[in-house]
This record gives C-alpha cells, sequence and structure tokens, in this order.
C-alpha cells in the first residue's frame, strides 16, 4: 500500500482513501507514530477553502484525540506554507493542512509536517503506513 504520494495522501473525499472513517485511522496511527518521536508540542491543524476541508479536518482532529496528541490547535484556513512555518515557530510535535494545492476543486489532501516545518521523512511514512491503518474496526464518532 503506498498511501503517501509526491505530497501527501490526495483523493475525491468521500473516496479511499479520504472517507470519514479511514481519515481518522490514518490521523490515530500518525499521531502515534509521530508522537512516539518524542515531539511534545502542539498538534497544528489547518485547511484550505474547499468544501470538504471541514469534514477532513474534524476527522483528522478525532483521530489525533483517540492517540492522545494534544494540545490540538485548529488555526482554521491557512496556507500551506504557513503552517510550515507555525509549526517551526510554536515547536509543534507536527502539523497538518488539508489542501489539494493545484488538483481540480473535487480533489483534496492532507498534508503532514513535522515539528520543523519540514515534510515527514519517507522512512516516518513508510511507518505509518505499516501501522493499523488499514483495520477494519468500526470507529465511534
Amino acid at each position: 500500500m503506498e498511501l503517501f504520494g509526491t505530497d501527501g495522501v490526495r483523493g475525491i473525499p468521500g473516496e479511499y482513501p479520504l472517507t470519514r472513517e479511514f481519515v481518522e485511522r490514518l490521523a490515530e496511527a500518525a499521531a502515534r507514530e509521530l508522537c512516539r518521536e518524542g515531539a511534545a508540542g502542539p498538534v497544528l491543524l489547518a485547511r484550505d477553502t474547499r468544501g470538504s476541508g471541514v469534514m477532513l479536518t474534524r476527522a483528522l482532529a478525532r483521530g489525533f484525540a483517540r492517540a492522545g496528541c494534544r494540545p490540538l490547535i485548529d488555526l482554521g484556513v491557512l496556507p500551506t506554507p504557513g503552517l510550515a512555518r507555525i509549526a517551526a515557530a510554536r515547536h509543534a510535535a507536527f502539523g497538518v493542512v488539508v489542501s489539494a494545492s493545484h488538483n481540480p476543486p473535487e480533489f483534496n489532501g492532507i498534508k503532514f509536517f513535522d515539528g520543523t516545518g519540514g515534510k515527514l521523512d519517507p522512512k516516518i511514512e513508510q511507518r505509518i503506513e505499516k501501522l493499523d491503518v488499514t483495520s477494519p474496526r468500526v470507529l465511534p464518532d
């Protein structure tokens, strides 16, 4: 399975991999891996103006909370470079932005950043993918 492309996880919201249930599991797995790295700062969340951003950020927040990553700071609508900059300035555990950048409007994406505002190391992305992301378990609302 290769969830992470060149710039995060992308797709059409409501379809795999951007279903609410799968995004919650992805967030939980990512948070467990990224918080395991010893990061103690806040988890930052931002989105672009696409209509699906609210649903996706809520699903991410539920997954992060289930993994015990706190505090979670929702920065609202913010450009991707802004999230990266704030992650570094706030000494964040990690940051996530929901955005599909230059893709057509029906798409969206999830981009993870480390606490320095940099892209995740591909080895970390591979470890996230190896966690129980594809579990069919039912998640509470």
